[in-house]
């Protein structure tokens, strides 16, 4: 009898699992080709700086993988708090991306 519950319950296991899997994709499957339009890197330096310089080498990978266009905006000052302003603005689509050092996160809410 012990084995048949066991048996049981591993079968409803594998069933919540495929279950989840299938319900988390539907929303996926419902959504248009991405993307649609420019995708925008945020930077909260200047150009020329570290985080530019990945921005720049991301978006254009980026472009070549996706084929749609990808801006760099450069938005300095305050630490990096304007841009992550910005960013947290911004329309929650997915086209809208923030290149940072660590300082806007980890320094800049205790200040």
């Amino acid at each position: 009898m012990p084995m048949l519950v066991s048996k049981f319950a591993n079968a409803a296991k594998s069933a919540a699992t495929v279950l989840s899997l299938v319900a988390l994709a539907l929303p996926a499957a419902a959504q248009g080709a991405y993307p649609t339009q420019a995708v925008r890197f945020v930077v909260g330096n200047v150009a020329g700086s570290s985080s530019d310089t990945v921005a720049r080498v991301f978006s254009g990978a980026l472009t070549n993988a996706l084929g749609q266009q990808a801006l760099i905006i450069n938005q300095p000052g305050a630490g990096g708090t304007i841009a992550a302003d910005a960013v947290a603005r911004a329309a929650p689509d997915g086209y809208t991306i923030k290149v940072t050092s660590t300082q806007a996160h980890a320094i800049s809410p205790h200040l």
